[in-house]
């Protein structure tokens, strides 16, 4: 027998609109609901869909992403505020 009445642990996971690339939520969860193991896909699909999105190799130091400000573009003072260098914390 299945409840019908609204769980609130599950209610949290729940989203309102299906994601932006979707038109729908059915198109959605049709999404979601498509295997992609090797059982069902070819090589080559299977290695493109679990194929990381940034390729680094071991050891290379990576660049932090910038912190863009809130205010950026609303003046010609806080764009000059943004392009002075930054003193160092000293430790």
């Amino acid at each position: 027998m299945i409840s019908e009445k609204r769980n609130r642990k599950a209610a949290k996971y729940m989203m309102e609109q299906a994601p932006h690339q979707f038109a729908s939520k059915e198109q959605y969860e049709r999404h979601i609901r498509q295997p992609i193991g090797q059982d069902w896909n070819t090589s080559s699909a299977f290695k493109e869909a679990i194929a990381p999105r940034v390729v680094a190799k071991a050891g290379k130091v990576l660049a932090p992403i910038a912190k863009q400000s809130a205010t950026a573009g609303k003046g010609a003072a806080n764009k000059e505020a943004a392009r002075r260098p930054r003193k160092p914390i000293a430790a």
